[in-house]
């Protein structure tokens, strides 16, 4: 790595340069820049989806399901929209290290109330599907009232619901999201120690 060739020469030669504020930032470029550009096309493509979710409240035949869906999406393209623009602020060339490190942070803490609160809005929405949809149906087919669906199936339902979204909402942050913020911050983090030593 650059990084590492630069720290062992500078040892080697015994001296104690000055790096600059520029060769700093050609380093996390270099490292950095691709994991950036990956959150900010992901976020784009949330955006994208969100505009395209809005025309799928139309599938929903019961009424508190469109209302919910219907009143969630917008803000979710508005909060979409907000996360954007806040990544897109961070200029990895212009700002230096400890903003940068403070932007993410603060990028990270924004993903962990959205994943926290799309785990309880998911919920919400399982809760609403399985009772006012899945039952209904079910009661129908078997030609039973629905205060007659048994308990434990209602459970299976809701458990099986809840997993899912569990998973592929987990599975999406970590892959999407989460090891892309960690290369950012490892990047970061070198810096950082790299400044240290070269101030020892």
């Amino acid at each position: 790595m650059e990084l590492d060739n630069l720290k062992e020469s500078w040892k080697e030669a015994n001296i104690k340069p000055i790096m600059d504020e520029e060769k700093i930032q050609h380093i996390i470029n270099n490292q950095g820049h691709s994991a950036y550009n990956s959150l900010l096309n992901y976020e784009k493509l949330g955006i994208f989806l969100a505009i395209i979710l809005l025309p799928l409240s139309l599938l929903f035949d019961d009424t508190a399901l469109v209302i919910l869906y219907l009143t969630s999406v917008p803000f979710m393209l508005i909060w979409q929209i907000y996360k954007y623009k806040f990544l897109k602020k961070i200029d990895l060339a212009a700002m230096n290290i400890l903003n940068v490190s403070k932007k993410i942070t603060m990028y990270k803490k924004y993903l962990s109330i959205e994943f926290f609160i799309g785990m309880i809005w998911g919920i919400v929405c399982c809760l609403l599907f399985v009772f006012r949809t899945l039952i209904v149906n079910f009661a129908k087919k078997n030609h039973i009232n629905t205060d007659q669906v048994e308990t434990s199936t209602i459970i299976l339902w809701l458990l099986s619901a809840f997993l899912f979204l569990a998973v592929i909402g987990g599975l999406a942050y970590k892959f999407l999201y989460i090891r892309n913020i960690k290369r950012l911050q490892d990047s970061i983090s070198e810096i950082q120690e790299f400044e240290q030593e070269m101030d020892d």
